[in-house]
């Protein structure tokens, strides 16, 4: 809980990431649960986002594993993409809505 929220608060997306490689390691592991796996899982990859991280693949893939129904967290709007491709997304939208008129 508390310990991610500090690393947010001094906005250092490598400690975030660290953090994040050593929990996928205690659930190999099995040194913790699934389910606060889960939790801080989601809480360290929300805290990558705030920040204006990029996820990586294998980031995107553990939001949305361990995401499945949490407050829409991995709803793909709310996954950060990378600018070039939120313009090229933003055009296929476009050019869909004229095509629909």
């Amino acid at each position: 809980g508390g310990e991610a929220i500090k690393m947010f608060k001094n906005a250092e997306p490598e400690a975030l990431r660290s953090k994040l490689s050593k929990l996928q390691e205690d659930l190999k592991l099995k040194r913790i649960e699934k389910d606060a796996f889960d939790s801080q899982a989601l809480e360290l990859l929300s805290g990558l986002k705030n920040l204006g991280e990029v996820l990586t693949a294998d980031e995107l893939s553990i939001s949305q594993a361990v995401g499945g129904g949490v407050s829409g967290f991995t709803k793909t709007s709310d996954i950060h993409v990378g600018a070039a491709a939120e313009g090229g997304l933003l055009a296929a939208a476009a050019s869909d809505l004229s095509a629909a008129k």
